[in-house]
């Protein structure tokens, strides 16, 4: 988990995107058919960054870098 902390406004653009099915001022909680398509599209070769971005989401913003996100997932 990053340490930045999400502002009120970065919380509603968070919010708006349809694979985050929650977010706090610390953590946002993804959908778990992202997860899934995620890990699935980065066994199928697509690189991390490019997965967050074509789901809408602006990586300065998450805080987090992707590759960690697809690692942990894929343990699960």
């Amino acid at each position: 988990m990053s340490k930045r902390l999400f502002t009120s406004t970065l919380m509603r653009l968070l919010e708006s995107n349809l694979n985050v099915v929650h977010e706090t001022e610390k953590a946002i909680t993804y959908k778990p058919e992202f997860k899934v398509q995620a890990v699935k599209s980065y066994n199928e070769g697509y690189q991390p960054m490019q997965i967050f971005l074509e789901a809408g989401f602006d990586v300065a913003i998450i805080g987090v870098t992707p590759k960690k996100g697809l690692k942990r997932w894929r343990a699960k």
